[in-house]
């Protein structure tokens, strides 16, 4: 499932203000997050999380995609996504 050219647009200006990237070399990258999950409170992960909202955010997840298959698909034909930078 996508957004629609403006829902994509909404959330690449959402992610370019409110999140930011790193990464490390690790030869056991699967340990790292684990561990991450373990030390880290993540919410928004539901794959190997443990957080009290876990359950909350898998219902709401499910019914926001049920709710999008019962619409129409949108016809953009013709619209462009823009660009945004990564800082």
């Amino acid at each position: 499932m996508t957004f629609t050219h403006l829902g994509e647009q909404w959330l690449d200006h959402w992610m370019e203000e409110n999140t930011r990237i790193s990464w490390v070399l690790d030869p056991e990258p699967w340990m790292l997050e684990e561990n991450m999950f373990k030390s880290v409170s993540l919410p928004l992960n539901l794959k190997g999380n443990e957080h009290v909202f876990k359950n909350t955010l898998s219902t709401l997840r499910k019914e926001a995609i049920h709710q999008a298959r019962m619409l129409e698909i949108a016809n953009e034909s013709g619209l462009k996504r823009t660009k945004f930078s990564i800082v």
